[in-house]
């Protein structure tokens, strides 16, 4: 096992740490495959939460979010996330913007607000699931 696998295995437990750590340290495009890696575990989580419909509504927009990281690392945008998103949109197209409007949807009604059954979560977590298929293909 290499330096790089051992530091993604131990990072397995907090993938978005990883990232952040890594950030500015190694190249851009790793950075963003670890943030794929990040979604694809969030993801995990909110299907393993879904009987928890608020915990399942935070874990998939931070799948959202993480994607949403990884595509900025990956074209290399610095601006802050926010303004990143019409960058990330203009470049890759519309389902950029319909998935950020879905992780501010699940994060407000979903988590904060707690307005959401399991029978939602299971119509958005095949959205999110959409949305990392996507940033997969993007980054590679």
């Amino acid at each position: 096992m290499n330096l790089a696998e051992v530091i993604l295995e131990v990072g397995k437990s907090s993938p978005q740490d990883l990232a952040e750590a890594l950030e500015g340290k190694v190249d851009e495009k790793e950075v963003a495959k670890i943030r794929l890696e990040s979604a694809k575990f969030y993801l995990e989580q909110a299907e393993l939460n879904m009987s928890l419909p608020a915990a399942a509504s935070e874990d998939l927009y931070k799948a959202i979010l993480e994607g949403m990281k990884s595509l900025k690392s990956y074209l290399g945008i610095s601006e802050d996330l926010r303004n990143a998103i019409p960058k990330i949109s203009d470049i890759l197209g519309d389902w950029i913007d319909e998935a950020w409007e879905l992780g501010l949807k699940l994060h407000y009604e979903g988590y904060i607000s707690e307005n959401f059954e399991e029978s939602d979560l299971q119509f958005y977590f095949v959205k999110v699931e959409r949305f990392i298929e996507n940033c997969e293909i993007a980054i590679s």
